[in-house]
């Protein structure tokens, strides 16, 4: 016998979730969703979403959806989530459900260049840029092509753990694959005194 999907069995609430969906996305994306992102979204907004029924309503999602936005955005969501009864750690949880988008066989549902930028800050949060940058060595080897924003972020996560040299390195290796032009658009971190002086040092390097 068949599991009965979960996007059904809470089609009580879907009118609420689905309204709460269409104010949050994209029009054109409104279109496409299925009833089982409504029902993840709604849910992980109002902290009931558990962890078995997240893994269930996300993999509805990949089944029925036809663009990878639909996991993207909940990913993302799921990342930025502050901590509840029903998921103390939302970015260990996003990680592992892209761990179930990269084993989907459907390929619309395909992780793309957002989806690793997503999976990079969820090491950020999770203290881990090591981790971070090994997904960001991955992404290079997909074909998606450079990304100023993973690299952003990579380096953000270093300054924050305090490991400054490692951030420089990084951002010279930025410069010299041509990203010299965009340096401007990286995040200035949040950091000590210390590191603030590195920073400046950095972006003064940046300029020349």
């Amino acid at each position: 016998m068949s599991r009965r999907r979960l996007s059904s069995i809470f089609a009580s609430s879907s009118s609420s979730a689905s309204s709460t969906a269409s104010t949050s996305a994209p029009a054109k994306l409104v279109c496409a969703l299925p009833p089982a992102y409504a029902v993840f979204k709604e849910r992980l907004l109002s902290g009931t979403l558990g962890p078995d029924d997240a893994r269930h309503l996300f993999d509805e999602v990949l089944l029925d959806c036809d663009l990878a936005k639909a996991p993207n955005q909940l990913l993302s969501a799921l990342a930025r989530a502050p901590p509840s009864v029903s998921s103390s750690d939302g970015p260990a949880f996003a990680i592992e459900l892209f761990k179930r988008m990269d084993r989907c066989a459907s390929p619309q549902a395909a992780p793309n260049g957002y989806t690793y930028n997503i999976l990079i800050d969820c090491y950020r949060r999770a203290h881990r840029p090591d981790l971070g940058l090994a997904i960001f060595g991955r992404l290079l080897k997909t074909g998606f092509g450079l990304n100023v924003v993973a690299y952003s972020t990579v380096i953000d996560s270093f300054f924050k753990e305090g490991e400054v040299d490692k951030a420089y390195d990084i951002f010279c290796e930025m410069k010299n694959k041509a990203f010299h032009l965009m340096w401007s658009l990286i995040t200035q971190p949040s950091m000590g005194c210390a590191s603030q002086r590195q920073w400046t040092k950095l972006t003064t390097y940046s300029a020349r």
